[in-house]
């Protein structure tokens, strides 16, 4: 089971957007995936209509099984949703010990699944540690502005920082362009700013994501784009990345036993 966080300390980069096809396009290739929103807003379980009682909240504090609050979308395709407790859950945290690895605790028993993505806020919390700590893999999507990566590159620099302070690998599993418009000349340009910054560091950089006005359509129906439109090119982009993800995670590095993570 591969545990991989969806992350950039930069918003608007389309991490949400990104986890939902993604997984959707995995499960469409016969793999098993949970994606688990770590964001207030909800913002994954609004895009695909979830109506819901139970989710992240009930998992870390009130520590109900991960069955309880794994919610189905397809048959492949499974969710633990987030809402306005999320924001909550770190002032409920603050006082526990080993406090930055209660999910990786809460989840010892999930089994089941080929993929676990984790759909971040963009920001530096108590929240993201666990996260980290849970996944200790990090793909990050980068749109074709300047601000996307830096905010990557922070991220590749907290990742660094994580693996000296705790004590194991934290990967970057890859890099995903999104928003990409290949008309404007600030994409090749930021393209080619991103191939240079991270493929030096050896850090796969996957199949660009399109600028397509069906995803915010499929969002409003509360769709995968593979469901809403299926032949589409943003639907194309989400399968050849599946592809080629299936195919980097046979040579990718494998993420140690649960029971290595928590520290002291």
């Amino acid at each position: 089971m591969k545990r991989i966080a969806i992350s950039n300390l930069k918003g608007g980069v389309g991490k949400t957007t990104l986890g939902i096809n993604l997984a959707g396009a995995l499960a469409e290739m016969g793999q098993r995936v949970l994606l688990i929103d770590t964001d207030s807003q909800g913002h994954a379980a609004i895009s695909l209509g979830l109506k819901h009682t139970a989710g992240l909240w009930d998992l870390m504090i009130t520590g109900v099984k991960p069955s309880e609050v794994i919610h189905t979308i397809t048959d492949n395709f499974h969710m633990i949703p987030s809402d306005k407790r999320t924001g909550a859950i770190e002032q409920q945290l603050v006082a526990t010990i080993h406090r930055e690895a209660v999910l990786a605790k809460r989840l010892e028993s999930l089994e089941g699944y080929d993929f676990v993505f984790v759909d971040t806020a963009p920001s530096l919390s108590l929240i993201l540690q666990n996260t980290i700590v849970y996944t200790r893999s990090v793909l990050m999507p980068i749109s074709m502005d300047y601000l996307a990566v830096v905010g990557a590159m922070q991220s590749l620099d907290l990742a660094r920082l994580i693996q000296q302070e705790m004590g194991f690998k934290y990967e970057v599993f890859g890099i995903v362009p999104t928003f990409v418009d290949k008309r404007l000349s600030i994409t090749d340009t930021v393209l080619g700013h991103i191939d240079r910054v991270f493929g030096k560091e050896g850090i796969p950089v996957f199949n660009p994501i399109g600028i397509d006005t069906n995803l915010q359509k499929a969002s409003a129906k509360h769709q995968t784009i593979l469901d809403y439109a299926e032949k589409s090119r943003s639907a194309e982009d989400f399968r050849q990345l599946a592809e080629d993800f299936l195919e980097q995670t046979k040579v990718g590095t494998r993420v140690e036993p649960l029971q290595k993570v928590s520290r002291g």
